[in-house]
């Protein structure tokens, strides 16, 4: 399985580190987002702990493209990540078969929602080149960066 993933970089430090290698990755300066489209990245530990817990049924992994995000802060205090992703698949993604599944890392730690016990609502259906905004809210105080993965599932 290849995963391709969008990496929502808050650390620089980390986009400098991976300057250095050959790990083939993409940044785009404007959204402020680092592309990774690399199969070697799938061994380290966060990346083989997501794909350990990944029971999606994944029929195109570049179905969505990432074209902002932002975090907010609720009335509640919490965090709230949106993300607008444009459908480029080239045809209609149906009712729950889009999948944008952010991780949140933080030091050591992360969190994400669970697949077989999503808390999340199944997304509705995507037209082509249609733009939707995905809203997850998190409790994480200091975030060092999001990896997430925005595909069509079978």
């Amino acid at each position: 399985m290849s995963l391709f993933m969008v990496i929502i970089v808050i650390k620089i430090a980390h986009l400098q580190l991976l300057e250095k290698t050959d790990v083939k990755s993409r940044w785009n300066a404007s959204l402020g987002i680092l592309e990774i489209d690399d199969e070697r990245v799938e061994n380290g530990r966060i990346f083989t702990f997501f794909k350990d817990q990944d029971y999606a049924d994944v029929k195109e992994n570049r179905a969505l493209h990432l074209s902002s995000y932002s975090i907010e802060q609720t009335s509640t205090g919490a965090k709230k990540l949106c993300i607008k992703a444009r459908n480029i698949t080239g045809h209609l993604i149906p009712y729950g078969k889009a999948d944008i599944h952010p991780v949140f890392l933080s030091g050591h730690v992360f969190s994400m929602d669970s697949y077989t016990r999503p808390m999340q609502k199944p997304l509705k259906s995507i037209k082509e080149n249609e733009i939707i905004t995905y809203t997850q809210t998190f409790d994480i105080k200091k975030i060092d960066y999001i990896i997430s993965v925005a595909r069509e599932l079978n």
